[in-house]
């Protein structure tokens, strides 16, 4: 009697090693250390070739739901807090700028000569006004890094659904596991 072929795989959620036998074409494999099962198809080994053949890769793990939902959730109130608190801090910053011009209404001057109304930069307002501009623009980033991680679960949405729509293309969803 013929000694079977083995290869030594990893489990794809504790990364254990296991030792599968090449001389079985489709098997359901359980981890010893974390329980985790998984249906392996495994080409029956030719003769010729018995020792140079691999075991194909695992199906890709799927993520915990729960996980999912916690994210698609949480994510999206994340960014909207951090949007609300800079759009705030931008605002009150705001207040505190002086403005740009001021509008400096027409005179006349000693000698009698009349002065047009004009706009003219406070005195002093742009060494006061350095802090809450760079509030600001701080304000600013944190806005946009808000929005950006409001739409975090929306583009991995969008991500995740053309990457299986590229898998199924390509026939690497052919076998799903049965649960």
């Amino acid at each position: 009697m013929s000694e079977a072929i083995h290869a030594t795989i990893q489990c794809p959620i504790c990364n254990q090693q296991l030792r599968v036998p090449l001389d079985r074409a489709d098997l359901r494999l359980t981890c010893r250390e974390c329980g985790h099962s998984w249906d392996r198809a495994v080409p029956a080994p030719d003769r010729e070739t018995q020792k140079s053949r691999v075991p194909d890769a695992p199906l890709p793990r799927r993520i915990n739901p729960r996980l999912h939902l916690a994210l698609g959730i949480a994510l999206p109130l994340l960014g909207l807090a951090l949007f609300w608190y800079c759009l705030e801090e931008y605002r009150e910053a705001g207040r505190h700028l002086t403005p740009a011009s001021v509008s400096v209404s027409g005179y006349y001057r000693r000698d009698g000569t009349y002065v047009r109304p004009y706009h003219r930069r406070p005195p002093g307002g742009v060494a006061h006004d350095a802090p809450y501009e760079r509030t600001r623009s701080y304000c600013q980033g944190g806005m946009c890094l808000g929005v950006a991680i409001s739409l975090l679960p929306l583009l991995s949405f969008l991500l995740a659904r053309q990457r299986v729509k590229e898998q199924t293309r390509s026939g690497l969803w052919a076998r799903r596991p049965q649960p």
